[in-house]
């Protein structure tokens, strides 16, 4: 749905990033997934820091390519890189 709702405002954020603001993205992306996070405990809060930070560099860098691939197709890789320990990389 994410990529679905970027797609949709697809200009936006390539204003944002255009004018250097992308990191409005990531500050989105922090407090959404914060605020429907129920375990707020330290260890928590850094795992959703992270995974925040990689699906923002993972928007940038569709949006750097002006959307090249699909939604269907971002949402592949995303799910196989979120499925794929990092060990096997």
């Amino acid at each position: 749905m994410l990529f679905e709702v970027i797609f949709q405002q697809r200009n936006i954020y390539k204003a944002l990033q255009s004018a250097k603001l992308d990191h409005v993205i990531l500050d989105c992306l922090n407090e959404m997934m914060l605020s429907t996070a129920h375990d707020k405990s330290d260890e928590n809060v850094y795992r959703i820091y992270f995974k925040a930070g990689a699906l923002y560099n993972v928007l940038l860098k569709w949006i750097q390519s002006d959307f090249a691939k699909s939604i269907d197709e971002m949402t592949k890789i995303c799910l196989e890189v979120y499925h794929t320990p990092m060990s096997q990389e």
